[in-house]
């Protein structure tokens, strides 16, 4: 049997917004830890789709995919443009477009890697549709 996670209860702690305030040095970061990332473990050709955070589209997840097709996964968009507001109505239809995906390909549930928003809709549809889901990054 799989373990449950409870629903979340409420937004995070407010020291947390203050992560968000580094943002912009993302690009750096990332820079300097490129000769670790290039020795990550491969993957084996899993779908591993990305779902980008609160108003941002597919655009701003594309480094990530291709860095993950480096490695092996067949890396994808969501599929459904901007994330929004509605965390409900988005996850209903990403559970739509992921059953497409995954009836169209091997068969075998994918990987989400969720970024911020994109992390909650992903985590969610994980508790709701175990069966889509074998590994959850957010």
């Amino acid at each position: 049997m799989l373990p449950t996670t409870d629903a979340p209860t409420g937004p995070p702690p407010s020291r947390r917004l203050l992560s968000e305030t580094t943002t912009w040095l993302q690009p750096l970061r990332l820079a300097a830890r490129a000769p670790g990332l290039r020795r990550a473990a491969r993957g084996d050709g899993r779908l591993t789709i990305d779902l980008p955070g609160w108003l941002a589209g597919e655009a701003s997840t594309a480094p990530l995919r291709r860095y993950l097709r480096s490695l092996g996964h067949d890396a994808r968009p969501w599929g459904l443009g901007r994330n929004g507001t509605d965390v409900e109505a988005t996850v209903d239809r990403f559970e739509e477009r992921l059953e497409d995906v995954i009836g169209t390909g091997d068969g075998r549930p994918a990987q989400l890697v969720g970024w911020s928003l994109g992390g909650v809709v992903a985590r969610e549809l994980a508790r709701r549709r175990p069966d889509l889901v074998c590994r959850l990054v957010t």
